[in-house]
């Protein structure tokens, strides 16, 4: 199986990744089955039981796959307009446990890859488990109905970019 991504984002990521490295992501897939190779410890957060269930019969041996169910669902969805209130957005409660499950993993990640639901909130919360020479992925960032995710760059700085096809934004903090 192959990430959902361009060949440009992929090898992206790659040029990151480092032998040694402690790698998070929200949202299993295709990067769940190839960057485990080139890292040392991989844990993935999944909100979808059934794609969860799918993924857990084969991945890699260094790879620690958690299921998170949806705490609710909010209607109609309220996105942040600002980085400080990104935690009062549906997504943020709809997804709260899910969001904030890597309290639950006692790590600190050198990378992390945020493909999956609430990602704005995902990157946020993320900031209290990396240091600052960590790299956080967003992927998606770009396109123009997903413009609220540009409220991370109040915290954060794109330290490189894929801005063709489905995008990918590289972040440190600030």
């Amino acid at each position: 199986m192959k990430p959902w991504m361009s060949q440009q984002e992929i090898d992206t990521i790659l040029k990151y990744l480092k032998p040694n490295f402690t790698m998070l992501e929200w949202g299993c897939g295709g990067s769940t089955m190839l960057f485990p190779k080139y890292v040392a410890n991989y844990y993935s957060i999944e909100h979808n039981k059934d794609w969860y269930d799918k993924m857990l019969q084969d991945v890699p041996k260094n790879v620690t796959l958690n299921f998170v169910a949806m705490n609710s669902h909010s209607s109609p969805n309220q996105r942040s307009t600002s980085y400080e209130t990104l935690e009062k957005s549906s997504r943020s409660k709809d997804f709260y446990n899910y969001i904030h499950y890597p309290s639950n993993l006692n790590k600190v990640f050198d990378i992390v890859l945020v493909d999956g639901r609430a990602r704005p909130e995902c990157a946020k919360y993320i900031t209290n488990y990396i240091t600052k020479d960590s790299i956080v992925f967003v992927h998606d960032y770009f396109p123009k109905p997903r413009t609220h995710y540009r409220v991370l760059e109040e915290r954060y700085k794109i330290i490189d970019s894929i801005k063709t096809g489905q995008t990918l934004a590289v972040l440190q903090l600030k």
